[in-house]
């Protein structure tokens, strides 16, 4: 699951970002109101403040519900490595995929 593109970036050191996101609806824009200005998703402010820090990461996007065994498996992926990462989970209604993941994974 894990490209080694990903890989090689993690076992630099430099740290890094896995973002684990419920559905891809968690990257549209919330609706706008008139006059509103447009606003950024929840993963489009996450990722705009990582890249103006420079700090490498990674989306993934799979539901909890729906996809249990791919978050388990891309977590055990991220289990295997030994280099500092940190998981950020992004899910609305009863968040289940943080759960998952503070259960599951060796990693904050």
């Amino acid at each position: 699951m894990l490209d080694q593109r990903v890989i090689n970036i993690i076992n630099e050191n430099k740290g890094f970002v896995a973002i684990l996101a419920g559905s891809g609806s968690d990257d549209k824009s919330p609706e706008m109101k008139e006059g509103e200005k447009q606003r950024p998703s929840h993963l489009g402010k996450i990722v705009s403040s990582l890249e103006s820090f420079k700090i490498a990461y990674g989306v993934n996007i799979y539901s909890a519900h729906k996809q249990p065994e791919e978050v388990n498996a891309i977590i055990s992926e991220y289990n295997q490595l030994i280099k500092p990462i940190l998981i950020v989970a992004v899910a609305g209604g009863t968040d289940a995929l943080s759960g998952i993941a503070s259960w599951t994974s060796d990693h904050p």
